[in-house]
């Protein structure tokens, strides 16, 4: 399983999305495609969600509405066992 932070979901959901990373978008496409092969879960912390939502926007059900319906993507709450695992 991965975890993903705010900026790689926006670059997921969103594919214009402006990002000042060299070739964002081509390296977003090739983890997804790596991932996918793997059948690993996406794992989205709750505090990395309400990020999102906020940059979100109008586009904030949509968002939800992908994230929900598929079974790659989990959100998951964010707490200490949570911040220790991520921080290894």
């Amino acid at each position: 399983m991965v975890v993903f932070d705010a900026n790689v979901t926006l670059m997921l959901l969103k594919p214009d999305a402006p990002h000042p990373v060299d070739r964002a978008r081509d390296r977003i496409d090739f983890l997804i495609k790596a991932l996918d092969e793997r059948r690993e879960k996406i794992i989205i912390p709750a505090p990395t969600l309400a990020e999102l939502l906020v940059w979100a926007g109008a586009a904030s059900e949509e968002y939800l509405r992908i994230l929900n319906n598929s079974a790659r993507f989990k959100i998951e709450p964010f707490d200490q066992i949570a911040a220790i695992d991520l921080a290894i």
